[in-house]
């Protein structure tokens, strides 16, 4: 990443604080959550620091099923197969949607400031910028 695009260490160290607060917060919900931001991760919640510094850095939360679950579908799709009507894919969509509004409600329940992060790029992520002082 350009050096230019980068937040400060303060801001970075901030975010990188509020994530390892998330974690803990629904690891205490009783859900499986991780700071990875690769893909191959663990199912569950994954909690990630953005580093930019244009406004679009931060904390991000967002689900991740089990591979298994859409095992194969990448492939059939790059070979060209429509694979929006498969099982795996609604269900995998319709997880990701309902796991997305009971983590807000989960994040906001718990104290934090949560809100809608989608994109284009990037659905069913949630943007966390404060708070998580329910627990102590």
């Amino acid at each position: 990443m350009c050096e230019e695009l980068r937040a400060d260490e303060r801001s970075i160290a901030e975010w990188n604080s509020l994530a390892d607060t998330v974690v803990r917060e629904l690891r205490l919900a009783g859900f499986t959550a991780s700071r990875d931001s690769s893909r191959d991760v663990a199912p569950g919640a994954q909690v990630v620091v953005d580093p930019l510094g244009d406004g679009g850095g931060g904390v991000f939360v967002g689900w991740s099923t089990d591979p298994a679950l859409t095992e194969g579908v990448l492939e059939r799709m790059n070979g060209g197969e429509d694979v929006r009507q498969m099982r795996e894919v609604r269900h995998s969509g319709m997880i990701a949607a309902e796991m997305h509004r009971a983590l807000l409600v989960i994040l906001n329940s718990a104290g934090f400031t949560a809100t809608d992060g989608s994109t284009d790029m990037d659905p069913f992520t949630i943007r966390v910028e404060r708070g998580g002082k329910v627990t102590s």
